[in-house]
């Protein structure tokens, strides 16, 4: 089941990324500030396809400066800019900077890949994020400098029946009162 969930999301994701040009998708992307040698020349028109970083097992075979430039293209290029923090990289010192994040992401999903466990790691949208920009996703509804008391409303429907346990204290309760 699991294996067909993770195709059906990423046929659902890659659907998605058709409905943009190559046009569209390479003005998205800003190139990090990657040293290479000239036989790691990377071209982001041939790196733009999500496969290049969703497919865990050609994530396996990144060995290079540049297969890893051209993950990331792939991966910049192929963003879901309908989700709401949707953000394009503002200049070339961010792109670098997120780009160490991706490749450091990269190495731990193939480190935890490599040790064929009963479940499968990926590139995901928390890929290029600092620890400080995932934590909201990761730590629950409050940032951690907040002090306020969340105030969860009850509702009481008389329609609903209150679960069986609560019947069987009750009723124990009335037999003992009495």
């Amino acid at each position: 089941m699991r294996k067909a969930f993770n195709t059906f999301s990423l046929l659902f994701s890659l659907v998605f990324a058709e409905k943009q040009s190559d046009a569209e998708k390479l003005a998205l992307v800003v190139l990090p500030h990657v040293e290479l040698d000239g036989l790691q020349a990377v071209s982001p028109e041939d790196c733009l396809d999500p496969f290049l970083y969703k497919d865990t097992k050609q994530l396996l075979d990144i060995n290079s400066e540049g297969e890893y430039l051209c993950a990331f293209i792939a991966f910049q290029a192929n963003k879901d800019t309908t989700v709401p923090n949707f953000k394009l990289y503002e200049d070339e010192n961010e792109a670098t900077m997120r780009y160490n994040l991706f490749k450091s992401s990269v190495a731990e999903v193939n480190d935890i890949n490599s040790q064929h466990l009963s479940w499968t790691a990926g590139i995901n949208l928390f890929s290029d994020m600092t620890d400080a920009e995932r934590y909201p996703y990761t730590h629950g509804l409050l940032p951690p400098e907040s002090k306020e008391e969340v105030e969860i409303p009850v509702v009481k429907r008389p329609d609903v029946p209150p679960p069986p346990m609560l019947v069987l204290e009750s009723h124990l309760h009335r037999m003992m009162t009495n």
